[in-house]
């Protein structure tokens, strides 16, 4: 039978898991990006566009994706997948987002 696990701390215990936050950008080695124009114009106008009781599904679609999409196309050997069901015997988990591998053959895990 599937159980819900409701919170962070129950998946980290389920699975004994240990978190830390941690720094780990190393920020002299970043290189800098610069958005094309376009995507400027298409973020200042989700922004100035949106309404107000669509808070949540607006930021991720409108806001979120389009930088994961930058991201992602900048990095090919990787692929996106959004709410996708992640199952074990026990657990169910749905991420908004997840950026993950692609095998050598091509396909996503």
């Amino acid at each position: 039978m599937t159980r819900t696990l409701n919170s962070f701390e129950e998946i980290l215990e389920r699975y004994e898991l240990k978190y830390a936050a941690t720094e780990f950008l190393k920020w002299e080695t970043l290189t800098k990006v610069k958005p094309p124009e376009w995507f400027k114009e298409e973020l200042h106008f989700s922004i100035t566009h949106h309404g107000i009781n669509n808070q949540e599904a607006y930021v991720a679609e409108f806001i979120v994706v389009p930088f994961l999409k930058e991201a992602w196309k900048r990095h090919p050997d990787l692929n996106l997948f959004s709410h996708l069901s992640i199952s074990t015997d026990d657990t169910t988990v749905i991420p908004d987002y997840l950026l993950a591998a692609k095998t050598p053959t091509e396909n996503f895990v």
